[in-house]
């Protein structure tokens, strides 16, 4: 009996959008779309050009001599407006070159146009746009899109040379050649079966070896990858910021990561994952789309806001292609307008919080858990504007930093030694500005212990031995330095209840100036905390007779007591 014999049958979903393999030829359409690209991009970012320089941009101007030029275009000189101009322009090309690349790509003009929207737009990726310290991922971002836009026609010496302008600019995209084997799958179908991958490999091979080259330079560089329960932890983190991006900042404190967070997180990715293998054939864009998120966060060195920004893209081509097969026409339009409306108005809002470094970083403190790196941040920019919160914050930073340490064991803060060094210039930047006095003194001897600390921390850290010399010049130069001395001893001593030793130091702040006003006050109050009323007495009376109204002055600071002429004579008074 012969046995019938069946055409064969394709599977199901086609693994390849039939329309990849002859895109349609461009129009006034494709045009209007890759202007209304640029047009959102300015529209949202356009307020970068009334934006400052952040703290650490100056990072730019330091850039390896490779991209430097092309950076920082040295003709713009230092002028934050064209910097960011040139940010803008790098972001809006590469959001044009996506569309332009997904569209020959997949033959699939609404979802490209997506894809790249949520590109140009999502919030995740204002801070590699208004960050420019960033612009070498802008860069390496560009010539990954050349890349891609190559790869779509086929022309893989192009490819190659854009693969490595990449990796020059930034090694950030060492995975690419990676993505490019997920794109022969979908929506390409050149890896239909294994017999296919060879050949796929063997034509990437000196795509490969530019990545094993661009991964040894950034090891070299520095480059170091989060430990393991961060960064499972961290692509959960992203996956939820993708589609609820709130709460933005930078930097965001390093996390603490529980055993039953890291389970919980490693299960779902590996569900997902399991399930875009499984799913492959029905849905092979979701397969495509995953391991893309999946490969370009590899290597993430913290969760930052910029390592989303060409991770997403699969994410992107998930939500674009689920939309337009779960939802009916009008409403997948509607829909993917609104999110695109959406993404627009956080990012035109989160582009505002960064128009200086107080902006950013007072934002950054107000929306995550204690930020050490934030606090620092924060004082170190306002070292040359308010010394008062400058120390507030820095303080604040190390404070944290050591709790850390302390009781997570984390590593101590690469700023740590600087925040210590710049507490000391700001003591000296107030100390010079007030007048000779116990209070210049304490703030002259406040920057040495500063500066001590630093160097305990780091004995080769800058600035600190210049600024020791610099305070004890002023002290020295000052006549009530001795007195002013004493008179801080004596206080420190006071407060803490060492009543007979406080008096001893303010006794000697009266032998080195008899005619201080000051000195006697302070010894008298010594003196009544050691209940030595009679002589305490007779001191308050040395100092009315010097100057009555100093005395008063002095009396009403030292107790914090409401201004008043007569607050010396009826406090002395009361003493019984």
């Amino acid at each position: 009996m012969r046995r019938q014999r069946h055409a064969h049958i394709p599977p199901p979903a086609v693994t390849t959008a039939p329309e990849a393999a002859i895109a349609p030829p461009w129009s006034s359409r494709e045009w209007g779309i890759v202007a209304a690209l640029v047009a959102l991009t300015v529209i949202v970012f356009g307020q970068l050009f009334r934006h400052e320089f952040l703290f650490g941009d100056d990072a730019l101007f330091r850039a390896p001599l490779l991209w430097q030029p092309l950076t920082t275009l040295t003709f713009f000189g230092r002028n934050a407006a064209a910097q960011l101009l040139l940010n803008l322009v790098l972001h809006a090309a590469s959001s044009a070159l996506l569309f332009v690349a997904m569209r020959k790509l997949t033959g699939a003009l609404g979802r490209s146009a997506f894809v790249a929207a949520l590109f140009a737009l999502h919030p995740m990726h204002v801070e590699t746009v208004a960050r420019l310290a960033e612009r070498k991922q802008l860069l390496a971002t560009l010539f990954a899109m050349l890349a891609l836009l190559a790869y779509s026609y086929r022309r893989l010496a192009l490819v190659t040379v854009a693969f490595a302008a990449s990796l020059l600019s930034d090694p950030t995209y060492v995975a690419l050649p990676l993505i490019l084997l997920l794109l022969d799958w979908w929506p390409l179908a050149r890896l239909r079966a294994e017999r296919d991958l060879r050949p796929l490999l063997t034509e990437k091979l000196p795509l490969f070896a530019l990545s094993i080259a661009g991964a040894v330079v950034a090891i070299v560089s520095g480059w170091r990858s989060q430990p393991f329960p961060n960064a499972i932890a961290s692509y959960v983190r992203f996956l939820g910021r993708f589609f609820a991006p709130t709460g933005l900042a930078m930097p965001y404190p390093m996390m603490t990561i529980d055993r039953g967070t890291v389970g919980g997180a490693l299960a779902l990715l590996v569900l997902i994952s399991f399930a875009a293998i499984a799913f492959r054939r029905s849905v092979p864009w979701l397969t495509a789309g995953w391991f893309w998120f999946v490969i370009a966060l590899t290597g993430a060195q913290s969760f930052a806001d910029r390592y989303s920004y060409f991770s997403y893209i699969g994410l992107s081509i998930i939500l674009a292609w689920a939309g337009a097969l779960l939802l009916p026409r009008a409403i997948a339009i509607g829909g993917a307008a609104l999110v695109v409306i959406a993404c627009a108005i956080v990012s035109f809002q989160q582009t505002a919080y960064w128009q200086n470094s107080e902006t950013l970083y007072t934002h950054t403190i107000e929306v995550t858990p204690p930020n050490a790196d934030a606090e620092y941040a924060l004082g170190a920019s306002l070292r040359s504007t308010d010394n008062d919160r400058a120390i507030e914050h820095l303080q604040r930073g190390i404070e944290l930093a050591a709790y850390s340490m302390r009781t997570n064991h984390t590593e101590r803060p690469s700023w740590f030694a600087q925040a210590h060094v710049d507490i000391a210039g700001a003591f000296i930047a107030k100390g010079e500005k007030e007048p000779s006095g116990a209070e210049r003194t304490n703030l002259l001897q406040g920057a040495i212990g500063a500066s001590r600390r630093a160097l305990a921390v780091d004995s080769k850290i800058g600035g600190a031995r210049e600024l020791i010399a610099r305070a004890e010049k002023l002290i020295a130069a000052d006549p009530h330095a001795e007195r002013d001395s004493h008179l801080n001893a004596g206080t420190m001593l006071s407060q803490q209840g060492r009543f007979p030793d406080a008096v001893a130091e303010f006794r000697k702040a009266v032998a080195a100036e008899r005619n201080s006003v000051d000195a006697h006050v302070y010894l008298a109050l010594g003196m009544l905390q050691a209940n030595m009323k009679d002589e305490a007495r007779n001191e308050f009376a040395a100092a009315k007779t010097l100057d009555a109204g100093a005395a008063n002055e002095v009396l009403t600071k030292a107790l914090q007591m409401p201004p008043s002429p007569a607050n010396f004579d009826s406090f002395v008074a009361r003493i019984r």
